[in-house]
């Protein structure tokens, strides 16, 4: 089992820097620094790797700096704090199943993207679910084929009960989620063609283009 060495800044702050890992196997890849610490990940590969028991999560107070996780086999999700300070973070390959990107509690939250930088989160050649809250749409690089950009203003803005579209829908418990958190927008994937509410979910997206909706 693989160890993940932090060493310490000489502040009490976690670094890990510098580490390329591949086919390494983590009984845990939890990262939550102590109270008012920042734990620093940064120039790090976690390739083919493995997690079990556990699972990864990162917390708030974490810098995520050019990181990749690339086939993270760590259980049905990968989650990252909305809180965490993103650059240039890459999520590829086909583990895990799904990538969760939200703020730690249910309340207003306020999008600070990092200042001079192209981009916060690459999904672009991640195949499984995304759902990320609280990141600006436009630091994530997204697959234009698979991931949409949806916006918390549509919850007013569109006329659903004249496009036929149920408070249920996939769009709108989508809606819901952005309102908890109070957020302007987030970043959908769309569901694979194997799923049983594919269809509608597709056909609901072109009424709703068809009345003037913009998804990018």
């Amino acid at each position: 089992m693989t160890q993940v060495d932090f060493q310490d800044d000489g502040s009490g702050n976690p670094v890990l820097s510098n580490r390329d890992f591949e086919q390494a196997e983590f009984s845990d890849l939890t990262v939550m620094p102590p109270q008012g610490k920042i734990a620093t990940v940064e120039n790090v590969k976690f390739i083919n790797c493995r997690v079990s028991p556990g699972t990864c999560v990162m917390t708030s107070d974490v810098v995520l700096d050019n990181v990749v996780f690339s086939n993270l086999d760590c259980g049905d999700a990968l989650k990252i704090s909305s809180e965490a300070t993103l650059r240039r973070v890459v999520v590829a390959g086909e583990s895990p199943s799904s990538l969760v990107v939200q703020p730690e509690f249910e309340d207003d939250f306020v999008v600070r993207p990092p200042e001079d930088i192209d981009f916060q989160l690459d999904v672009s050649e991640f195949s499984g679910s995304v759902c990320i809250v609280g990141l600006s749409g436009s630091l994530i690089r997204k697959d234009s084929n698979r991931h949409v950009v949806v916006k918390s203003s549509w919850k007013n803005e569109v006329d659903w009960k004249t496009l036929g579209i149920g408070p249920f829908s996939y769009w709108r418990i989508f809606l819901k989620k952005l309102s908890v958190f109070n957020v302007p927008e987030g970043v959908l994937s769309l569901p694979p063609s194997t799923d049983k509410h594919y269809s509608e979910t597709i056909d609901e997206m072109s009424r709703m283009e068809g009345a003037g909706v913009c998804f990018t």
